[in-house]
């Protein structure tokens, strides 16, 4: 061995620099996501990020102020927006309670969203962030994630 090191070792300095560049790496993408705007399946309007809440828990909760609710968007033709807890795996799907109505959900600014004979839904689960009002949520442009 040349310079008395074993095979496959790290040299310390390298792997504390390697960390640091890792945690700048990080801190960077999370300062350029806080000003990026929000995309997905909901858009800006009604959008979060963090763990939510299950709809049920949305349902029982008294909690003032806004909830991130975690559900399955379900919108039949002549009926009214649904946040579920899931959906079935029929075409179309069907909403699978418990479920809430969802108010100021712009359907039209939200990607990614599916729709088959006159019913809209999200193929994956989405989070809307709104206040609950008697069992409704109600999402307001003014809401962001």
């Amino acid at each position: 061995m040349a310079h008395g090191r074993r095979p496959g070792l790290l040299n310390p300095s390298r792997l504390a620099c390697a960390a640091l560049a890792m945690a700048v790496a990080l801190i960077a993408a999370a300062c350029a996501g806080a000003n990026a705007p929000a995309t997905g399946p909901v858009g800006p309007a009604g959008g979060g990020m963090g763990p939510g809440i299950s709809v049920a828990e949305a349902l029982a909760s008294d909690l003032e102020g806004p909830l991130l609710v975690n559900g399955w968007l379900w919108h039949p033709d002549r009926g009214d927006i649904r946040l579920c807890t899931k959906l079935t795996d029929s075409l179309p799907p069907q909403c699978v309670e418990p479920s809430l109505v969802v108010v100021g959900a712009d359907l039209s600014q939200m990607k990614g969203l599916n729709t088959a004979q006159g019913v809209t839904w999200s193929p994956q689960p989405i989070q809307l962030l709104g206040d609950m009002t008697e069992g409704t949520l109600v999402v307001s442009g003014q809401s962001k994630g």
